[in-house]
């Protein structure tokens, strides 16, 4: 299973960059499109692949994501929003256990409080 870690980009191992244009193609009377060869190639994919289809109307734009890749990159993003979710409510539960009088009194808003001119 492929992870996605820090630094690491979408064209991470491939033999082309961001952006590079891979072939064209034409959709036919089926609406039918063929992945031209080299980018089967570069993207490893072969008969039977599985994609999500992403389009955005206004700019005429495709964009076909390997299924599996998609599930990998949905898997990664939600154990990161979980992980977010368990610091935020740890977070929550620590005010609450400080209480209103202590966590008003003590906090980085009067770390960050203007200080008081010196008087000359």
């Amino acid at each position: 299973m492929r992870h996605f870690g820090a630094g690491e980009g979408w064209s991470h191992g491939l033999p082309f960059g961001p952006g590079q244009v891979l072939g064209t193609t034409i959709v036919s009377e089926r609406g039918q499109a063929v992945i031209p060869a080299e980018a089967r190639k570069a993207l490893g994919i072969a008969g039977g692949d599985r994609f999500v289809v992403f389009g955005h109307r206004q700019g005429g734009a495709l964009v076909l994501v390997k299924a599996e890749t998609f599930t990998q990159f949905s898997e990664f993003f939600l154990a990161k929003a979980s992980k977010l979710n368990q610091m935020t409510e740890a977070w929550l539960d620590g005010l609450e256990d400080t209480g209103p009088a202590q966590a008003d009194s003590a906090g980085p808003a009067e770390a960050d409080a203007p200080k008081p001119a010196p008087e000359a």
